[in-house]
């Protein structure tokens, strides 16, 4: 892989194969795998904010969920290195 300049395993096989399929699937599977990552953070947002603010649990996954992706559109990846890193620390 580091001979043909690819970085993920999936680029590799792209740049093989070319095939339509192969990127495809790389995208439904990072798709899957994020929403599956996704949800338990969401919900456990809304844990957390609904006793420290006394709001509704859909409000508090609604709010931590629109300002991680403000952050995150802002400011691309850097910004996610620090919203995971503020999620690890609370």
């Amino acid at each position: 892989m580091k001979r043909r300049g690819k970085f993920t395993f999936t680029d590799a096989l792209d740049s093989t194969f070319n095939s339509k399929a192969i990127q495809l699937m790389a995208g439904i599977s990072t798709l899957v795998v994020s929403i599956i990552h996704l949800i338990p953070q969401m919900v456990g947002a809304g844990v957390l904010v609904t006793p420290l603010l006394g709001l509704p649990h859909w409000l508090g996954v609604t709010i931590v969920g629109g300002a991680v992706i403000i952050i995150v559109a802002t400011a691309g990846m850097a910004s996610t290195t620090y919203v995971q890193f503020i999620k690890a620390a609370c």
